[in-house]
């Protein structure tokens, strides 16, 4: 009968360190799991960070693009009227002094739209 009990002892000890296996290895792979759960979320979140930022360079990159359009458009007309302004002072009869002086303006500007 005391080998009986000892013998029911060992297999309830031998149990019990199966199942406390068993539960450490369920917490490790739980470990494992939600940690790399969070790596993957992480990765995700910085993707989409990266994304952002390259959307938000694109965009920059266009409106600097319109700006540096619009400022051509506006130096192209400007000097156009800058020359007709000059063309039509010298129609008048006006010297390049005068007409530089009116249009306040370099006299080198002025001589530059010279016939």
């Amino acid at each position: 009968m005391l080998g009986e009990f000892t013998e029911a002892e060992r297999l309830r000890e031998q149990e019990r360190l199966h199942q406390e296996w068993l539960r450490d290895q369920r917490s490790a792979e739980r470990a494992v799991r939600e940690k790399t759960e969070k790596l993957m979320t992480e990765i995700r979140l910085r993707k989409k960070a990266e994304a952002e930022i390259r959307a938000e360079t694109e965009k920059i990159k266009a409106e600097t693009e319109k700006i540096k359009a619009k400022t051509e458009k506006i130096k192209a007309k400007t000097a156009l009227n800058e020359k007709g302004a000059v063309l039509g002072l010298r129609k008048a009869g006006y010297s390049d002094e005068e007409i530089a002086e009116i249009l306040e303006m370099p006299a080198s500007v002025v001589r530059k739209y010279g016939l």
